[in-house]
């Protein structure tokens, strides 16, 4: 049976799970930006990025120097890396699990 997500990881899935916060993600990933140039490209105010960019420093997927919104944000990678070992060990199950069921129905065993 595939395993539940460490609470530890909860705050992480959350957090990846609004849209917006996955653009960011993406964008800071490729470079550090302020809060005004990653607030730019939408239809937000700067206040409501703000408030995206609150959870995901709250749950280390991002960072920043002293509070300031001309401080640099910058995605943390390593911070995905327990969410990406969890998926890989559910993954493992899934896969293993289909093709033992597979396996039992081209045998008739079903």
């Amino acid at each position: 049976m595939p395993s539940t997500a460490p609470q530890y990881l909860d705050a992480k899935f959350a957090a990846l799970a609004h849209p917006l916060r996955r653009q960011i993600m993406e964008r800071l990933s490729v470079e550090a930006l302020t809060l005004k140039e990653l607030s730019d490209p939408y239809d937000i105010s700067v206040p409501a990025v703000a408030k995206h960019v609150k959870i995901l420093e709250s749950c280390g997927l991002i960072q920043r120097g002293p509070r300031s919104s001309t401080q640099p944000l910058s995605a943390v990678p390593s911070a995905l890396d327990e969410v990406a070992d969890w998926l890989l060990k559910n993954r493992l199950f899934w896969t293993t699990s289909f093709d033992r069921l597979d396996a039992m129905l081209r045998r008739g065993d079903a």
